[in-house]
């Protein structure tokens, strides 16, 4: 029998359309990609214990100043469960985050891969109960996410929209931004969701002799 070989690690980045320069903006893509790469993590039955995470400017850009940096956490406990991997991700960002530049890019990458069957715990961990809780959330998301798509839940830090809207011509903005993660991606290659969007099913057409001209 032929085995899928397991990946030593994995990443989840993406160059954005308009650049950012908030913390906050940066935090909640950032909390998207390291969602995504635990999702994968679950997905081939492994766990990691080491996050990183890496931002970089624009740098066909001459006119704003030029950065690039990587941040790196090591867990602990190797999890896939996707609290502890935002968590250090976030965690890793902030380590390395400089207000006001002008982002193009980040991403997520975990590394320290190996099978979920035998995790090593470590010999003060006092948050394994805490940790089998979040593990059993994120089975119990996967479950819905597999049904209602991918996004249908996900962690409050994923998400962009302002919770108060400071002034009312605001709303309908904040309204048609409400997932700035995705409409902030260049997504102009993406393939068609054909199984899993009802605007993207596939439709073919037919020829009956009526329609064929002699």
């Amino acid at each position: 029998m032929d085995t899928v070989e397991t990946k030593k690690s994995i990443c989840t980045s993406r160059s954005f359309a308009e650049t950012l320069s908030d913390e906050e903006s940066m935090r909640s893509t950032v909390a998207s990609f390291a969602s995504m790469c635990a999702f994968k993590l679950r997905k081939q039955s492994t766990v990691a214990n080491i996050v990183s995470v890496f931002v970089m400017t624009n740098r066909f850009d001459e006119k704003s100043p030029q950065y690039s940096n990587i941040g790196t956490v090591t867990m602990p406990v190797s999890a896939s469960n996707q609290i502890e991997i935002v968590l250090a991700a976030q965690k890793a960002l902030k380590s390395i985050f400089i207000p006001g530049i002008k982002y193009k890019k980040a991403g997520v990458v975990v590394s320290g891969i190996t099978p979920d069957r035998a995790v090593q715990q470590a010999l003060f961990d006092t948050n394994v109960v805490r940790r089998e809780k979040m593990d059993k959330v994120s089975s119990v998301v996967d479950s819905i996410n597999s049904r209602g798509g991918m996004d249908t839940i996900h962690l409050a830090s994923q998400e962009l929209l302002a919770r108060k809207e400071s002034r009312p011509e605001d709303s309908q903005k904040q309204v048609a931004n409400k997932n700035m993660f995705l409409n902030n991606l260049r997504r102009e290659h993406i393939s068609p969701r054909y199984s899993t969007c009802i605007d993207e099913i596939l439709k073919v057409s037919t020829l009956t002799r009526r329609d064929v001209r002699l």
